[in-house]
């Protein structure tokens, strides 16, 4: 059975599983909620931004330092969801909000978008996008991809085998030469600069609140928050089940809020069903799991044995733990 076929019947029995009725209840879509994911986290980041420039140091300064970085990651999830899935708004809108949300953590909203894309058509395979995970294969590594040095590097195919070097520059780059779309990345590409420019020129004069509040929390903490999203996503995997494409961690409403219900059991949802909202992955995943749970995919109940698992035991990414 070919990977669409296979994916298709996943989705089928899933389907027949909880009924179509249930299904299109779970696709749809709350537009007050969908406001407050774009509205909430700006307020939150500039928030934590003061918090960490104003308060002395204690813990509510600890939150803020980590609030910085865990605001651009839920920035980065709200545009992964609303703009890129489910095209909240029409397509201009959400490729305006989507440079909003990515591009102060110094990503391409058009060139994540269509490595991500890529990620979901061919996960598992030696065309994911994200198969730079896979050079992750020593503490070592995994160590230094938690520093932000690290990332760019791994990112860069630093650890790749030679033979797929090219293969992984690739992945990197925008494939539509569709003249709208290479238009927007020529547009992104100017916003960025302008971006890193008015970063030097206002922590010329503002230096605080710039490096310290804002690139100090992001540069060390930010790193640090992508590998648990990591090792909550895809590490913890049986490539020969269909139906266990995603680490199955049960998150409860402390994770669920802090990924934004999109790491652990809403993620392998997500992939599963792309345009289910954000809202609606925890109930799915309650619904859906006596299903996965019978045909064989594995549930994990403790984050620190995961993370004990990344790096202390080293258990190869994408991968069925021996936990």
């Amino acid at each position: 059975m070919g990977e669409k076929a296979e994916a298709a019947e996943v989705r089928r029995a899933i389907r027949d599983a909880l009924g179509r009725d249930t299904l299109s209840r779970l696709h749809k879509e709350n537009r007050l909620l969908d406001v407050l994911a774009i509205i909430a986290p700006p307020v939150l980041l500039v928030s934590f931004v003061w918090g960490v420039t104003a308060l002395p140091f204690g813990v509510w300064w600890c939150l803020c330092f980590v609030g910085v970085p865990w605001t651009l990651l839920v920035m980065a999830l709200v545009s992964h969801d609303l703009f890129v899935h489910r095209r909240v708004g029409g397509e201009r809108f959400a490729w305006i909000a989507s440079i909003c949300f990515t591009v102060p953590r110094f990503s391409s909203p058009t060139g994540y978008e269509q490595a991500h894309l890529r990620h979901h058509r061919f996960i598992g395979t030696e065309k994911d996008s994200e198969i730079y995970k896979q050079d992750l294969s020593t503490i070592g590594r995994r160590l230094w991809f938690s520093t932000f040095p690290g990332i760019l590097m791994t990112q860069a195919g630093r650890f790749a085998p030679p033979e797929q070097l090219e293969q992984r520059r690739h992945y990197r780059q925008v494939d539509s030469q569709e003249p709208a779309v290479q238009r927007r990345v020529r547009i992104e590409k100017r916003i960025q600069r302008a971006y890193l420019v008015g970063l030097l020129v206002f922590g010329a004069i503002w230096p605080r609140p710039v490096f310290f509040g804002f690139l100090l929390p992001l540069l060390t903490v930010g790193p640090v928050l992508n590998t648990v999203r990591i090792v909550l996503e895809h590490a913890d995997v049986d490539p020969n089940n269909p139906y266990h494409l995603a680490t199955f961690y049960r998150a409860g409403p402390l994770m669920s809020v802090l990924f934004l219900w999109g790491t652990g059991d809403g993620h392998l949802v997500h992939h599963l069903f792309e345009r289910i909202p954000y809202y609606r992955t925890g109930e799915a995943a309650r619904l859906m799991r006596p299903l996965l749970v019978e045909r064989g995919v594995i549930e994990r109940r403790s984050l620190w044995r995961l993370l004990l698992g990344w790096y202390s035991k080293g258990y190869a990414h994408r991968s069925l733990w021996p936990l």
